[in-house]
C-alpha cells in the first residue's frame, strides 16, 4: 500500500569533492584533444550500456574526435566488448576495470553518460552535479526529484538510442549547461541531499514506526 511506502534520498558528503583533481586521462590512451564521454557502473542490462554504445556510434559519425570511456565491471562485459567490435568502435572506446575512486575520472570527463534502463536515485548523477560536469541522464526513477526545478532540459527515455545520441551531441558540443546552471544544481544537492537530511528523514521514519507500535 502507498501508505506503507516511505521515499528517503540517497545523500552526498561535500567532503568527498572538496579537493578532487581531474585525473589525467592520457594515461589510459586518450590524447588530450579528444571529447571524453565518461560512464562509470556495474556493466549490467540494467545500466543500459548497450543503448549507450549504440548512441555513441551516431555521436562519432558526426563528432570523430569523442572518446567513450567506460569505467566498470560486470556480467555484460564481455557482451559489450563484442558489440564495441561489431560497431567498428575500438578505436574510440576505453575500458576500464572498477575503479575504488572515480571521482578524478569524473572530473575530467567533458560529458557524463548516465543511460540506465531503471534507477533507485543514480549514485553517478550526484557525482556529477557535485563536480560541476555536464550530464546525460535517462528519465529515470529519482532523476527530476535531484533536478528539481533548476534543470528542466527533455531527458531521453530509457532504451532510446537515437533520442540519446541526440542528447549526447548537444550536450559534447558549447556547454549547453551555463555555470550558473551547475552551480545552483551543485548548491541545491548539497542543501536538500546532505547527509544530515537523511539522517533526520530515517529519524522522522523510526520515530512514526515506533509510535505505531506502541498504539498496539
Amino acid at each position: 500500500p502507498a501508505s506503507k511506502l516511505h521515499i528517503i534520498p540517497n545523500s552526498v558528503d561535500p567532503e568527498r569533492f572538496a579537493n578532487v583533481t581531474p585525473a589525467d586521462l592520457s594515461a589510459y590512451g586518450i590524447a588530450p584533444d579528444r571529447k571524453v564521454i565518461v560512464f562509470v557502473g556495474r556493466l549490467d542490462h540494467q545500466k543500459g550500456v548497450d543503448v549507450l554504445l549504440n548512441a555513441v556510434a551516431e555521436v562519432i559519425s558526426q563528432r570523430p574526435d569523442t572518446t567513450l570511456l567506460i569505467v566498470g565491471e560486470g556480467r555484460e562485459r564481455s557482451n559489450l566488448q563484442q558489440q564495441v567490435e561489431n560497431l567498428k568502435l575500438k578505436e574510440n572506446v576505453v575500458c576500464l576495470p572498477w575503479q575504488e575512486n572515480p571521482l578524478p575520472i569524473i572530473a575530467a570527463a567533458d560529458l557524463v553518460a548516465i543511460p540506465s534502463r531503471w534507477e533507485g536515485m543514480p549514485n553517478v548523477l550526484l557525482e556529477a552535479i557535485a563536480l560541476e560536469r555536464p550530464f546525460v541522464v535517462t528519465d529515470v526513477e529519482g532523476v527530476r526529484e535531484v533536478l528539481g526545478n533548476i534543470d528542466d532540459r527533455q531527458l531521453p527515455l530509457p532504451g532510446d538510442a537515437p533520442a540519446l545520441a541526440d542528447a549526447l551531441c548537444s550536450a559534447i558540443g558549447p556547454s549547453s549547461t551555463s555555470h550558473e546552471q551547475a552551480l545552483a544544481l551543485r548548491q541545491r544537492l548539497f542543501a536538500e541531499f546532505s547527509g544530515e537530511s537523511m539522517v533526520e528523514k530515517y529519524e522522522e521514519l523510526y520515530r512514526g514506526l515506533l509510535t505505531q507500535w506502541e498504539k498496539r
